[in-house]
């Protein structure tokens, strides 16, 4: 009986020892507020989209695979595109579907910009959609690997 209970104690003990090694959370409203300080000419004049349905109206990303999310866009089409889109998935299925919602996005960025405004090319060719883990980002941005070092840092 002592065996019997010690062996499940151990195995309680081990469980939460192992609860604590997921995925660190990360809080993607304090990320894209630290973007803001350390990149003020990136960020000067976005709009941040403020809920779900203004995700989907954008992006066509479902609210329901969406755990969180922070965005900015500049709407003034005018001037070279500016679209910093960080997404935290519900599950690994729901990443996924971002992911190719946010490639979808960019890959109509390019075409856009390549016969619209070839020189507002190069800004966007350095860009990308990346993913980490359930985390999926976008960033399109003259300074791209300021943003995407801001993003790093909080992972």
């Amino acid at each position: 009986m002592k065996r019997c209970i010690a062996i499940v104690l151990a195995a309680a003990v081990m469980l939460f020892a192992f609860a604590g090694c997921s995925a660190k959370e990360v809080d993607l409203k304090a990320v894209l507020t630290e973007i803001n300080t350390k990149c003020p000419d990136e960020t000067a004049g976005l709009t941040e989209l403020k809920d779900t349905d203004e995700l989907y109206k954008y992006y066509l990303i479902s609210p329901s695979d969406v755990k969180q999310f922070a965005a900015e866009i500049k709407t003034d089409t005018s001037e070279a595109p500016v679209e910093i889109v960080m997404v935290e998935a519900k599950d690994k299925s729901g990443a996924g579907k971002i992911k190719s919602a946010l490639t979808s996005r960019f890959n109509s960025i390019k075409s856009t910009y390549s016969s619209y405004s070839p020189d507002k090319l190069d800004v966007i060719e350095k860009c990308s959609v990346t993913q980490n883990e359930n985390y999926v980002f976008m960033v399109v941005a003259d300074n791209y690997s300021a943003v995407m070092d801001v993003i790093n840092a909080a992972f």
